[in-house]
């Protein structure tokens, strides 16, 4: 039933732009959404992986959770531009700490205007 309501919840994100759509050198924001098995083990790894996500271009980052759903993640990051959002997030480097971190569902993301 959590998984359900937390489908059902993102069901309604807008998609407002994606990456493609955005000017290269303007910041933007990418919201990433997804589950992971347990949010400790999933945090330490994220954590140790604030010089390479600020490398690439983050500039800021928040984390949210949902009350009842503690490894239900919704990632908000703001990045120097579209282009490096768009070439960290294909990163096979980053799709190896994901799995490492215990990430468990496919990542929905989405692109806003920053």
């Amino acid at each position: 039933m959590k998984r359900l309501l937390f489908a059902l919840m993102m069901a309604f994100t807008p998609t407002v732009l994606t990456a493609d759509e955005k000017p290269a050198n303007d910041p933007v924001w990418m919201m990433v959404a997804f589950e992971v098995a347990n949010y400790d083990t999933w945090r330490a790894a994220f954590d140790n992986d604030l010089a390479l996500r600020q490398d690439a271009g983050e500039l800021s980052f928040e984390i949210n959770r949902f009350p009842g759903f503690p490894n239900q993640i919704i990632a908000m990051f703001k990045w120097e531009s579209a282009e490096r959002a768009q070439a960290f997030i294909s990163d096979p480097a980053l799709q190896a700490s994901m799995k490492a971190g215990g990430v468990i569902s496919a990542p929905t993301i989405t692109f806003y205007d920053g």
